[in-house]
């Protein structure tokens, strides 16, 4: 009776190791996959600081990847932050794409039910969110509506970190589980925690899904777990997933075996994980002990079945005793035998194996999964030195060192080591080893081995997402703070200098809006790797968005040497670029920002060489400057241009003015064209010189353009109606087409409606477009150009001569009129290349058919000249500043002539 109590004490102690081990395996299976979230999370932010215009289907088939690798991801996507003006806006964009053609901005109540939105400054609206198929009711709901998920939003825009919300509903929940979302803030190149984010990106997880994706991959029989949520008003905890009764701390199970918990943060939040056993835990794990007491018992009732049969008799009764109790032992075996055939499969579907040795004898136990994990013939002898031996040998010390370890008193060791590769292909394998008492004396070790390879690989690229530009390879903003930041640190700690550089290429964004993203993609790729071999093995260079990279150069011997490779930077990018059948040429601006005289921390020394980055580009480009204090102030007027110009249109700050084009040489109205024109509240008048480049570099001539388009529309709608009143020929208004706005999928949608709202007349349309617009026009411009003309809009090559222009696209694209650039006209007839460029654009004009129309014709000189060689129409000071449309209207009731215009 003693030895049984012994045994049973041993083996009770064995299955609670045993549990506690298998419990906390799987928490780190469990918090392995949140951190998986994460890094999903990371690399999610990243693509839309890359592509904040990316499409639905694209953005989809990006989070596709994701979700599949990792089960339990009920949703990824995209909020934009949209102000109240912008809503309108913002679903009419959406609405273009047919995925989301239902697209409409709500709320949801506290009912999650949606509801219509309302009145706010701003919204965080659900723009993107995959896959659509099972999120549909989310998308275009308003964030700022769902308190959990508001106070989420809130803490990651004001910290820049990933941020959990507490748990609850999700608003595409259906079967009322618990679900999180965790959002993160945009930082978009140059951008710092004060500016208003662009948006944030956001996963949403069904927790109890998430929890059991990752349980299920490597299931333990017998083990139930419990999620629950920790907070100061609920340290008890409120239950999220699993068990309907969560397990208290040190509560005992069947089987006398204790729970499990752990406590970790999340993003913000406080969860706790438990584990406990089933009543079928501890049959599945009994160890031999117990079935070495079940055969002393059993051996004892034969024993005592023989004395009871020598001094009754009664030979039947005993009879019958032991065959009950070999049909219980026989029924036993067979139950353990079918435990150990699940065991098995479900080691063979996780590509676990596991093993039991005695580190004094050697003397080793392996499952039969282990044999096929390490690529070991079965009929191998299962020693713990086969063990090491299966091991690659610059590993196998590693491995040794730690069995050394636990062998010797340390409780447990988990570590990756590599196989010896197969067919050219290395795999990874993960050790646990724990010690447990040996009853026959000493320490006997166990442990598991899984082939990790396919998940190391995942972890490795989802790693390589969140760290490192997917395009050029090159370092990201993430990781490059985070090696700048610490090579700061060295610097501060030796006194030693370090130089930030701040690079953006020149005109790229004219590259890409004329020749494709993919030209474009390929350029900054090839860009990076002439900049990567400028530069030393020590400066680190990154790639932070779009066409902007930053170099770091530690331990600079004297501000000069940050000049030198400037100069280096710049001139490896003088030879043009072959991508494609094409050459081209691209050149970069650079900002230079020193430590420790421009800045203590990278933040501060990073805005100051984008800072002095602007300053070189503004000074004329393709050249290099250094940050100096007087830059912040031009930085910050140029700042609040911008920030006053993204109101201007609201604000109605915006008006056009219309430059009269005359017929010669009668000096006839025959045409306007439309100029914009910026009244500031408290600038007064701002020149076009000063705000469209910046309009451009922002992206605000799209909705600008639209404006003027609109407008001048709508204004020659008015004029139409005039000239039929007077019976007069109403002019015909030239508009001009940024090479984005044209380039927009729906530009020819977009005119058509814009015409048909307004009224206007199409043949009495001209749009005018610049060389840019159309270099290297694909089969999708020209038809695009053919519908134009189809509706009757007269189509006007804007600036002909000062850029790409080719004479064979000329011939092909069904233009109307050439303008000659203002720049050709300025020294005529005094000039002889001028002259001889102006002739030459008449001829051919001529010979194409195509009207000709002369800018900036300020002289009676440059007006005779043009004349004698038959320039029908011209513009200019000479005749007629801009006017403001009641300007225009009264030359049309008059019927009015260059002559009587003339000093207006």
């Amino acid at each position: 009776m003693g030895l049984e109590i012994q045994v049973a004490r041993w083996e009770q102690q064995r299955l609670q190791s045993r549990f506690e081990r298998d419990a906390s395996h799987l928490a780190s299976l469990v918090r392995t996959r949140f951190a998986d979230y994460l890094d999903v999370l990371q690399a999610s932010e990243r693509v839309m600081v890359a592509s904040p215009a990316i499409d639905t289907p694209t953005f989809e088939q990006l989070s596709s990847t994701w979700q599949s690798r990792y089960p339990g991801l009920q949703a990824i996507g995209w909020i934009a932050l949209t102000p109240a003006a912008g809503v309108p806006a913002l679903e009419r964009s959406a609405r273009t794409s047919p995925a989301t053609a239902d697209f409409r901005v709500v709320d949801r109540d506290g009912h999650n039910q949606l509801v219509p939105l309302a009145p706010r400054d701003e919204y965080f609206v659900i723009r993107h969110i995959t896959p659509l198929s099972r999120n549909r009711r989310a998308l275009g709901v308003n964030v700022s509506s769902i308190p959990n998920s508001f106070d989420a939003v809130q803490r990651t825009v004001a910290s820049g970190t990933a941020a959990a919300t507490r748990a609850f509903e999700l608003t595409q929940e259906t079967e009322h589980k618990l679900g999180v979302v965790i959002y993160q803030r945009t930082l978009a190149p140059g951008s710092t925690l004060q500016t208003p984010p662009a948006g944030l990106v956001f996963v949403a997880l069904r927790l109890e899904e998430a929890v059991e994706s990752v349980l299920s991959q490597q299931p333990v029989p017998g083990v139930g777990y419990c999620l629950e949520e920790v907070t100061i008003a609920q340290p008890r905890g409120k239950r999220l997933a699993g068990l309907a009764q969560c397990p208290s701390v040190g509560q005992a199970g069947p089987g006398g075996i204790h729970t499990w918990q752990e406590t970790f943060d999340f993003a913000g939040q406080t969860w706790r994980l438990g584990f406990a056993p089933t009543p079928a835990y501890a049959a599945l794990n009994r160890g031999w002990e117990t079935w070495t007491l079940i055969a002393i018992g059993l051996v004892s009732t034969g024993l005592l079945g023989a004395f009871l049969l020598a001094t009754t008799g009664r030979a039947r009764r005993i009879e019958e005793m032991v065959g009950q109790r070999t049909s219980e032992l026989a029924d036993t075996s067979r139950r353990l035998q079918a435990q150990q055939a699940i065991l098995t499969h479900a080691e063979r579907i996780a590509r676990l194996g596991s093993w039991e040795a005695d580190p004094i004898t050697g003397a080793s136990h392996w499952s039969a999964e282990l044999y096929r994990v390490l690529g070991i013939p079965a009929e191998c002898d299962s020693q713990l030195g086969a063990l090491l031996d299966a091991v690659l040998p610059s590993d196998r010390s590693t491995l040794r060192d730690a069995l050394h370890r636990v062998a010797n008193g340390q409780p447990n060791a988990s570590l990756d080591v590599r196989l010896p590769p197969e067919n050219g292909e290395s795999r990874t394998v993960h050790f646990t080893i724990e010690a447990t008492p040996n009853p026959a004396g000493g320490t006997l070790l166990r442990g598991t081995v899984q082939d990790v390879t396919a998940s190391r690989a995942a972890e490795a690229h989802i790693h390589y997402l969140a760290h490192y530009d997917t395009l050029t390879g090159l370092p990201n903003r993430t990781l490059w703070i985070n090696r700048a930041e610490q090579a700061l640190a060295f610097a501060r700690r030796n006194q030693l200098r370090l130089g930030v550089l701040f690079l953006d290429l020149d005109n790229f964004k004219t590259i890409n809006d004329t020749l494709g993203h993919p030209v474009g993609d390929r350029l900054l790729s090839a860009v990076a790797k002439r900049l990567s071999g400028s530069l030393r093995d020590e400066d680190i260079l990154a790639r932070i968005g779009g066409d902007e990279f930053v170099v770091l150069l530690p331990q600079l011997g004297r501000p000069d040497d940050a000049a030198t490779v400037a100069r280096k930077l710049i001139a490896s990018l003088n030879a043009p670029f072959h991508v494609g059948n094409q050459d081209l040429v691209t050149s970069t601006s650079v900002g230079i920002a020193l430590y420790p005289g421009n800045g203590a921390d990278i933040n501060t020394l990073l805005k100051h060489a984008d800072t002095a980055m602007y300053d070189a580009k503004s000074e004329g480009r393709n050249d290099f400057r250094f940050f100096t204090p007087d830059m912040n102030s031009r930085a910050y007027a140029r700042l609040k241009l911008e920030n006053a110009l993204r109101r201007a249109l609201d604000r109605n700050e915006l008006i056009l003015e219309y430059q009269p084009q005359w017929q010669m040489p009668g000096q006839t109205l025959v045409g306007v064209e439309a100029l914009v024109r910026w009244n500031h509240p408290e600038r007064g008048r701002v020149s076009p010189h000063e705000f469209i480049p910046i309009a451009e570099e922002t992206g605000l001539i799209q909705p600008l353009g639209d404006w003027v388009l609109r407008e001048a529309c709508r204004q020659q709608a008015e004029w139409q109606t005039l000239a039929q009143r007077t019976g007069h020929t109403c002019p015909v208004v030239a508009i001009n087409i940024s090479a984005l706005q044209f380039r927009k999928p729906d530009f020819l949608t977009r005119v058509r409606q814009i015409i048909a709202d307004s009224g206007a007349t199409p043949d009495r349309l001209e749009l005018e477009l610049t060389e840019s617009a159309l270099m290297q026009p694909t089969p999708e411009i020209e038809a695009q150009l053919g519908a134009l003309r189809a509706m009757g809009i007269g189509l006007a090559l804007d600036d002909f001569g000062t850029g790409y222009s080719s004479l064979a696209y000329l011939k092909r694209l069904p233009l109307t009129h050439l303008k000659i650039d203002r720049s050709f006209v300025r020294d005529l007839p005094g000039d002889a290349e001028d002259a001889a460029i102006a002739a030459a654009t008449l001829s051919i004009a001529r010979d194409l058919g195509l009207k000709v129309i002369a800018e900036g014709v300020e002289t009676e000189a440059q007006r005779d000249f043009l004349l004698e060689r038959q320039c029908s129409v011209m513009q200019g000071f000479l005749f007629a500043r801009p006017l403001p449309a009641e300007a225009i209207a009264q030359l049309l009731a008059a019927g009015s002539t260059a002559q009587q215009t003339a000093g207006q």
